[in-house]
């Protein structure tokens, strides 16, 4: 009986507990913002601001549950909730991954070809000015090329923008169970645009696809000016085109999500030529 009176106390404290700290490179010191910190298999998790901290509350989180501290281009730092004491600020310092190297790869310019949903309409799909929106990820499946694709631009369509500017984080991602990263490295936009067609450079990223892939974008920062009480919020929201497809939906970092079925998928595409 005292052994279950002490497990159910230690998950009694959890619910109220918040863990705040800080993301940085364990060599350098340098900030890694918006890094994601969350709760294994949980919607539990957020994403550090821009400069570089984070507080998660861990309400719905137990005691044997894991926290995940994820960068791209780092290893990830995972350890279980029952060794962290009430209150604790984590200074986090993460260990670079020598898989940075990229390989130049050589393509044919006789064609360009396009994957994704280049469908536009009055449908949308986005994010509103609420911190707890900020790492809410959209996207869709991207079906397999018919050869090996050197990607050399990425394109979304917003719908609506009414910040001074938006940052968002691109993810391609495996179109497996795991949806592992296809990428080590944080692609980041910052656009100010406020409507229509965004194109976005992926030359210098060396991406190869050559199987199906998630394709998606995650709201990481915005700014603009706070808008009075009589007001409306901001908002950032990208097109739905029509047609049939897979969608892809994260609500919170380490959520579990599988792809759903749509009649509207997410206006986003990538242009590619064949990779030799």
């Amino acid at each position: 009986m005292r052994i279950v009176i002490l497990i159910l106390a230690a998950a009694l404290d959890l619910q109220a507990q918040v863990i705040s700290g800080s993301v940085r490179d364990r060599q350098s010191g340098e900030l890694l913002p918006y890094a994601t910190i969350g709760i294994k298999g949980k919607s539990i998790g957020v994403i550090a601001d821009r400069n570089a901290k984070f507080q998660l509350d861990l309400q719905g989180a137990v005691a044997k549950d894991s926290l995940v501290i994820r960068y791209l281009g780092y290893q990830q730092l995972s350890f279980c909730l029952r060794d962290l004491k009430d209150g604790v600020t984590l200074n986090v310092r993460l260990v670079a991954d020598n898989k940075m190297l990229r390989e130049v790869v050589v393509y044919d310019r006789k064609q360009l070809t396009a994957l994704g949903n280049d469908e536009k309409s009055f449908y949308h799909t986005g994010w509103g000015f609420n911190e707890s929106e900020r790492g809410r990820t959209r996207g869709l499946r991207v079906e397999r090329p018919e050869f090996p694709l050197f990607l050399v631009s990425f394109h979304m369509h917003l719908h609506e923008n009414t910040f001074d500017s938006v940052r968002f984080r691109l993810h391609l991602l495996h179109a497996t169970e795991a949806f592992e990263p296809l990428v080590n490295e944080n692609i980041f936009l910052t656009i100010s645009k406020k409507r229509g067609w965004i194109e976005f450079d992926l030359k210098p990223y060396q991406i190869v696809v050559s199987e199906p892939f998630v394709l998606a974008v995650e709201w990481v920062d915005a700014w603009g000016r706070v808008k009075g009480p009589e007001e409306e919020s901001h908002i950032i929201t990208i097109s739905e085109g029509r047609g049939s497809g897979q969608k892809f939906y994260r609500e919170k970092p380490e959520e579990p999500v599988t792809l759903q079925p749509g009649k509207r998928i997410t206006s986003l595409y990538v242009k590619g030529y064949a990779a030799r």
